[in-house]
């Protein structure tokens, strides 16, 4: 879906507020696959090739969250198990995306009787019903993705709207 809505020729003729609300908050996702593809204004000739010389920006993730496949972090490999992600990600169905700094904010938590303030990351996942969002799940974690620790979870997830 976040290839879809990245691809500006499939965008274009959008609202513009729909349009800039996109490019804010959606990153620039391409499914991995040989070929030619955009970013942004600028045409990728080559996009495995793209990949390989850009991965200090992107990631490479399975484009179905519920396999037993890895996510690859560019920045977290060298030029030879980056150039090995990229073969395995053009042998199944996974997406590039431009990376994303993750949310974090501090949380006040109770450890053995003592109240600290922790800052930790924070994960959105919201659930749609019938077409529409009708709610969200938050998790939150001391450090990133896969990690443990026994301060993370879920955690209340409250939106604030400004309607009376």
């Amino acid at each position: 879906m976040f290839a879809l809505l990245t691809d500006e020729t499939l965008t274009a003729k959008f609202p513009i507020n729909e349009r800039k609300a996109i490019r804010e908050h959606v990153p620039w996702t391409r499914v991995a696959k040989a070929g030619k593809s955009s970013y942004h204004d600028e045409v990728i000739e080559d996009l495995p090739e793209y990949i390989k010389q850009n991965r200090e920006k992107l990631v490479l993730r399975p484009n179905d969250e519920y396999s037993d496949m890895h996510s690859f972090i560019g920045y977290e490999h060298d030029e030879g198990s980056w150039a090995r992600a990229i073969r395995e990600s053009l042998r199944a169905p996974y997406v590039v995306q431009e990376r994303v700094k993750p949310a974090r904010t501090v949380f006040p938590l109770m450890n053995y009787g003592h109240l600290e303030f922790k800052e930790m990351q924070v994960d959105v996942q919201p659930q749609a019903f019938l077409g529409k969002v009708a709610g969200c799940s938050s998790y939150v974690s001391t450090s990133g993705p896969g990690s443990y620790s026994p301060a993370s979870g879920f955690t209340p997830t409250f939106i604030i709207d400004s309607k009376v």
